[in-house]
């Protein structure tokens, strides 16, 4: 048989029927009851609220990545004790041994919200009771809010700790921390594939390569940052909000969960 005639004949044992029946089956009772089942609102014993799923997907998070929020936390605030700054240490070198760090953090966060990627877990995550969508942004906005909770503790204790001004602080922690996420995200959504991650690891390390070359260009570095850092993390703020949707947007296309298998 020729390729072409074969093509016809699978065209034709495969052919999807047309719908029948669609609109009456969304007023269906069936339908509604698997609608009442997935929903995030009150007001029936099958619903969950919002809160209650954020909680639930909390708990699928890994802990190390937890514990790399605080651990950075604690350590700033180990080193920047009066003995530190009496053995030599500036405040340029400290504060950019920290920014250096501050991508990595941003890796973890990009990491948790590509999990099922990665390990091939895709397909089955989009038949559980919640969209692929739902649950990537849930873990997206945990670990990302808990992140800038701990970068927002830490400018004003480190401005008191070290002096430093706060436009130079917030440039050095935040700047690195929103052009990973951007980075890190565009690169996943442009590699699907477990290797993906290994790209992001080292893009995250050039950044933070960057962030230890600034601090060790002088004073003038600093200044230039005290200027330019609420204009820069506005921009990259932006930057990683859109990245973020993208991101977002390309794991809804594949949603197949279980409302659209009833």
């Amino acid at each position: 048989m020729k390729k072409k005639n074969l093509k016809q004949e699978l065209l034709k044992v495969y052919q999807i029927p047309p719908a029948s029946g669609k609109q009456d089956f969304f007023q269906s009772r069936r339908w509604n009851e698997a609608l009442d089942r997935v929903s995030l609102s009150t007001g029936s014993p099958g619903r969950i609220s919002f809160s209650e799923f954020l909680r639930i997907q909390a708990g699928y998070i890994r802990l190390r990545n937890w514990l790399l929020s605080f651990v950075l936390f604690f350590t700033a605030l180990l080193f920047s004790t009066g003995a530190v700054r009496e053995a030599g240490i500036t405040s340029p070198q400290f504060m950019g041994v920290l920014s250096a760090c501050i991508p990595y953090l941003a890796l973890a966060t990009v990491a948790e919200g590509s999990r099922s990627v990665r390990f091939g877990m895709e397909e089955l995550e989009m038949h559980t009771r919640f969209s692929l969508h739902s649950i990537v942004c849930a873990r997206l906005f945990l670990t990302g809010i808990v992140d800038l909770l701990v970068i927002g503790m830490l400018i004003p204790f480190l401005h008191a700790a070290w002096g430093t001004g706060l436009a130079a602080i917030s440039g050095a922690l935040l700047i690195p921390y929103l052009l990973t996420c951007s980075l890190d995200l565009m690169i996943l959504r442009r590699l699907r594939s477990r290797n993906s991650i290994s790209v992001c690891a080292a893009a995250s390390t050039g950044i933070s390569a960057g962030c230890l070359l600034l601090s060790t260009a002088g004073p003038g570095v600093w200044n230039v940052l005290s200027l330019s850092a609420l204009p820069a993390v506005f921009l990259l703020g932006i930057a990683a909000v859109i990245e973020s949707k993208k991101y977002l947007r390309q794991s809804e296309e594949s949603i197949w969960n279980y409302t659209s298998t009833v």
